[in-house]
């Protein structure tokens, strides 16, 4: 086995310089935009109070980056006791989903063996480990586990919410994917009316000068549609995503629909996208534009 170096990452400035490596090992890897330098980065830069940076990164002999767990340590209280938690950097507020690590596949039962052994190592500094929003039955999940169910530490899975998805094979166009759901004959009713309408489009905006006003007319229709029934609209998280959106559009990870009719927006959608995965992330509409299914 190569020499494997585990480096423990405490503070934000160590965090930014991974930057680089980061990107690199995730464009390789198959790891979803949520577990990107952008996305974490912004996250701890917003909501770093009460949390400690606990990030291990996994180098090789020669300095390359093999592998980062991107974890907190956060002091809370439990049952009337405190108690040292270790969750995964943006597992809250944020709306995160396939949370995880970052590791390259040549050497990934290696590199998640080695943090098994360095948490146990370190086991004097937390009392639980806790991993939201990760799939359920992701290999790096067995693996971490094993050399911590040996030393007996005491384990549960308890399933949470799980995200709506589909697949698409090569040469699979819309209109034969259309023909598979059960809305098409509404979806092409609503949009052969849009499309007559004066000044109809839908622009695609994922970086450049375009970005900051289709973020900001994502934010007012999404405001509209769900007034306070999203955490969007809270005004925290609204800062986060304006701080992320320049990072994660120069990494290539955004997307940012508007719907346009006569010069008026009227329903946006946000997207996050990377290694074959678009997440339909969220999005909002003008309700005075229900009926026509603008959403749809």
């Amino acid at each position: 086995m190569a020499m494997m170096v585990v480096e423990q990452v405490t503070d934000v400035e160590r965090f930014a310089e991974l930057r680089g490596a980061w990107e690199e090992l995730q464009a390789q890897s198959e790891a979803p935009v949520f577990r990107s330098w952008a996305w974490l980065h912004a996250w701890y830069r917003r909501w770093s109070e009460g949390r400690r940076l606990f990030l291990l990164a996994t180098r090789d002999g020669g300095g390359r980056l093999l592998g980062v767990l991107p974890l907190y340590l956060q002091e809370r209280r439990s049952f009337g006791r405190s108690c040292r938690r270790l969750g995964l950097l943006g597992d809250e507020r944020a709306g995160s989903d396939h949370l995880g690590p970052l590791v390259r596949k040549d050497v990934s039962g290696e590199v998640l063996a080695g943090w098994g052994r360095w948490l146990l190592d370190h086991r004097p500094e937390w009392d639980l480990l806790e991993l939201l929003d990760v799939d359920e039955g992701d290999a790096w999940l067995s693996a971490l586990r094993a050399p911590l169910k040996a030393a007996g530490l005491g384990l549960l899975d308890e399933p949470r919410f799980e995200c709506p998805y589909d697949t698409f094979e090569p040469g699979l166009d819309f209109e034969r994917y259309l023909a598979r759901t059960k809305r098409a004959e509404n979806y092409r009713r609503r949009r052969r009316w849009l499309e007559r309408q004066q000044g109809y489009r839908i622009d695609r905006v994922e970086r450049g000068d375009g970005l900051e006003e289709a973020l900001e007319t994502f934010f007012h229709l999404h405001r509209m549609r769900w007034r306070e029934e999203s955490a969007i609209t809270d005004l925290e998280v609204e800062a986060f995503h304006r701080e992320a959106a320049p990072w994660l559009a120069s990494a290539g990870h955004l997307r940012l629909y508007t719907m346009r009719v006569g010069g008026r927006a009227v329903a946006s959608v946000y997207a996050l996208r990377g290694n074959g995965v678009l997440s339909y992330f969220n999005a909002g509409y003008d309700p005075a534009w229900r009926d026509k299914s603008v959403g749809l």
